[in-house]
Parts: C-alpha cells; sequence; structure tokens
C-alpha cells in the first residue's frame, strides 16, 4: 500500500512510471506526469526520521550565526535555551502583563550545515503560523516538510526541479525569535560545538 502526494515544483517529460529513490528517507515506487505538469509520486510509507532529534528535545533554542560557505553552502549555529525558574514583572509601554519567565541561553550549542542549498530565508517567528495546507514530515522544532508554501515559493522563484539540481527538501528551524527556511539537496549535518 502506497501513499499519494503531488509535487507541483518538479517536472519530467516522462508518459509512463519510473522507479526512482528520492532521498534517503522516501522511497518513490512510481512517477507519473500530470496533464498539469505536476508529477504524481506513490511512494511505499515509510518513517521520515527527524534531522536533527537532538534539537526536538530542547526546551527552546537561539540563532545566533548564519553565514554563507563558499558560495554554495549554508552554516547556522543554533543555542539551547530554557526558561528561568525566576519569575520576573514585565512591564511593556508603562502596561504591566504580569509575571513571565525570561528565556535564558544553556551554553550547549551546536553546528548545522547543508553542502548546498536551493534556496533559504530567515522570518521573524512573531509573523509565522503554520496552515492547514502545509504537512510536517519529521521533527518539532527542527523540521521536515513534506507540504509548505515555501515549497510552493520555491517552484514559482526558481528554476529548479526533481530533475534539477535534483531532488531536495524543505527544512525548517524554528527559535525563539527566528524561523529558517531551507531547500537543499543535501542532507543537513549536525555537529555539537
Amino acid at each position: 500500500m502506497g501513499v499519494r502526494t503531488f509535487l507541483p515544483f518538479a517536472s519530467l517529460a516522462r508518459s509512463k512510471p519510473a522507479i526512482i529513490r528520492l532521498t534517503r528517507w522516501l522511497d518513490y515506487s512510481a512517477v507519473d506526469v500530470c496533464p498539469n505538469g505536476m508529477l504524481h509520486f506513490l511512494y511505499e510509507t515509510m518513517e521520515m526520521n527527524a534531522p536533527a532529534p537532538e534539537i526536538d528535545l530542547w526546551e527552546s533554542a537561539f540563532l545566533e550565526e548564519i553565514e554563507e560557505m563558499d558560495g554554495q553552502g549554508l552554516r547556522l549555529v543554533v543555542a539551547e535555551a530554557k526558561a528561568s525558574p525566576v519569575a520576573k514583572q514585565i512591564k511593556i509601554g508603562g502596561v504591566d502583563l504580569g509575571e513571565g519567565y525570561p528565556v535564558r541561553e544553556t551554553g550547549r550549542k551546536v553546528e548545522i550545515t547543508w553542502a548546498g542549498y536551493v534556496a533559504y530565508g530567515v522570518r521573524n517567528e512573531s509573523y509565522c503560523t503554520l496552515t492547514p495546507e502545509e504537512e510536517i514530515a519529521a521533527g518539532k522544532k527542527f523540521r521536515i516538510y513534506a507540504k509548505s508554501h515555501f515549497l510552493n515559493y520555491i517552484s514559482r522563484a526558481t528554476l529548479a526541479t526533481s530533475e534539477y539540481p535534483g531532488p531536495f527538501l524543505h527544512y525548517a528551524l524554528l527559535t525563539e525569535n527566528h524561523v529558517v527556511d531551507v531547500a537543499s539537496t543535501s542532507v543537513p549535518v549536525v555537529r555539537v560545538l
């Protein structure tokens, strides 16, 4: 039994199903081209693994650094964070908001790198939300999307397809102040600093 999905960002010049392997997480057993140019994938149901389960165990995180490497790669430095056990009175613009628990770094950091990327974006987390049209395939704070507005954007704003540069995934890192979206053909490497 397989699961059906449509990927609007891909195009193949095929009229018959083909057997391909998209990533190390998903095995696609058939590919059809629909009349509208979208690819229809039938894949065997598999567990998709979170890209970095250790980050998902953190209470919170801060993005400390983001930089491009050698013009093709991307590097993030992320710091673990936890809420203070001691409450603090919060006043903004003279308005008393009651008590809150400041979030502080724990000192633990990781580096996440991609050898290459199709696109990346950084959003202010205050303006981000998960919509019903989006599907998380794996992960929590560091996740992979099966469907997302970012993937739709990539299909419209770039020439990237499953043929060139090859099949890619949407990774998202959610931190206290930022959401970093990365579309990449390469699997991220996570290293403790």
